[in-house]
């Protein structure tokens, strides 16, 4: 509802609203009555769709309220009406036949709707924080404090009325009852009914920055981060009974060398456990068991090893090749001229040989104990992919698992590009699902269908 150019800024510029529908018709039935007028009573269809409208309205600065309403229809051609069925003879006998649930099909059609509105509200202030060293040549010249926290709220309210009537209710013992929806087995169900529910959020970022002093002729200050991002995060949930404060959760990043990421997280856990590892809804500071109880703590660390040497190549490149812009160095004249105009060639004339690869390296280690008893598991993996031409790419994971002492899903991959057709090749050569995989196929997506493949799985003689 945004014009090109407003010329002033109205509320209803900032709605946002989107259509969605869908339709499916399943059946289950056999070649020999597939034509026949029974058909159409196995047929399992259903058209639905979703109307979410939302207004995002910047109150000030930092402050953000965001109402919205979603508006879900469904539409079957059959539904369902249950009904209890008490107990009695059978056949005149002192044979007595249990009450049960009775489905009864109708057939027709029906509509089911319902609307469920909320609200949303955020406020993420930012406050910064410097420090400069006057120290005379000092390392490192000032430190600045980042902190993001933010508070974040949302509501559900639920009122009579706002869904059409497809819920029932029916017995199904001699003193219980049960809800169930008149478009149960359809192929989307029933749309969800709003119930009453609201949180508040509670985030807090931290950035660590710093300045290094200049290290060459050129004065230039340098900048760098000692640590990415150190979070803490939890949530209270408003209409809770019991355990209204979700875990707490931390996480701290930080990049080495400019590659090398490292990376720590922890969740903990509030409410306090009895003797046998159960949760209770008493905190653990007041039962005498800390603070809070960490229930999981990973850590991970990972590099691309083709960017770590990457740094070398390119001081080899800078100073010991060169682009030629017409004839080979070392070979004098050429035929072939126009070929060698686009050719790289290093200091004693040879074609430089260039094969982009990648190779992620990671180790990562997760520590759990939601009970009494703790357990942990480790692992090394590694990813990349090889290019051997513009057309052609290989591409590969393997690992090994600590914990069960064994590797880790292992696969390797071949792409060939031929034009308007996609060759691949995987293969799985260890574990329990080793198998291979042949395709080729048409790139266009109308044509994914038709393919030619031939594969061998787990299930077969290898």
């Amino acid at each position: 509802f945004k014009p090109k150019n407003p010329e002033k800024e109205r509320w209803y510029h900032n709605i946002e609203m989107q259509y969605t529908a869908k339709y499916k018709n399943d059946i289950n039935t056999y070649d020999s009555i597939l034509f026949r007028p029974e058909t159409w009573k196995r047929m399992n269809n259903g058209f639905a769709h979703d109307i979410p409208v939302s207004i995002p309205i910047k109150a000030f600065s930092n402050f953000t309220i965001s109402p919205a309403l979603t508006y879900s229809g469904v539409l079957y051609s059959r539904s369902i009406m249950k009904h209890w069925s008490p107990e009695h003879l059978y056949n005149g006998t002192d044979s007595i036949i249990p009450g049960e649930v009775v489905n009864d099909t109708i057939n027709g059609v029906f509509y089911g709707h319902a609307i469920k509105p909320s609200i949303s509200a955020s406020y993420s202030p930012s406050l910064y924080g410097t420090y400069t060293f006057t120290r005379e040549n000092a390392k490192i010249q000032a430190i600045r404090h980042v902190i993001k926290p933010s508070v974040s709220f949302s509501y559900v309210p639920a009122f009579d009325g706002l869904t059409s009537d497809m819920f029932k209710r029916v017995q199904t013992t001699d003193s219980t009852y049960t809800k169930y929806s008149i478009f149960d087995g359809n192929v989307y169900g029933a749309p969800a009914a709003p119930t009453r529910s609201g949180s508040v959020g509670f985030r807090l970022d931290n950035i660590l920055e710093g300045k290094l002093a200049a290290s060459d002729t050129t004065g230039k200050q340098k900048k760098i981060k000692f640590f990415d991002n150190l979070s803490a995060s939890t949530s209270y949930n408003i209409f809770s009974k019991t355990y209204k404060w979700s875990p707490v959760a931390t996480r701290f990043q930080t990049t080495v060398a400019r590659n090398i990421v490292i990376s720590m997280g922890g969740t903990f856990n509030l409410y306090a456990i009895d003797s046998v590892g159960k949760t209770y809804n008493k905190f653990a500071f007041a039962e005498g068991q800390g603070l809070a109880r960490l229930t999981n703590y990973n850590v991970s660390l990972g590099f691309d090893l083709a960017q770590l040497l990457a740094g070398e190549s390119d001081k080899k490149s800078g100073t010991g090749q060169q682009q030629t812009s017409g004839r080979n160095p070392s070979r004098g004249d050429s035929k072939n001229a126009p070929e060698a105009e686009s050719s790289t060639f290093d200091e004693y004339g040879y074609s430089v040989f260039d094969m982009p690869w990648s190779m992620r390296v990671s180790y990562s280690y997760n520590y759990s104990k939601p009970g009494i008893k703790g357990s942990s598991t480790s692992s090394f993996n590694v990813n990349g992919s090889v290019k051997f031409t513009s057309k052609m790419a290989l591409t590969y994971q393997s690992g090994y698992d600590f914990s069960s002492n064994r590797m880790s899903n292992t696969n390797l991959g071949i792409t060939r590009d031929l034009h308007c057709w996609q060759m691949s090749v995987t293969w799985i050569p260890v574990g329990t699902y080793r198998s291979w995989n042949f395709t080729i196929q048409p790139k266009a997506g109308i044509l994914q269908d038709l393919k030619y493949e031939r594969k061998r799985d787990r299930h077969e003689t290898y």
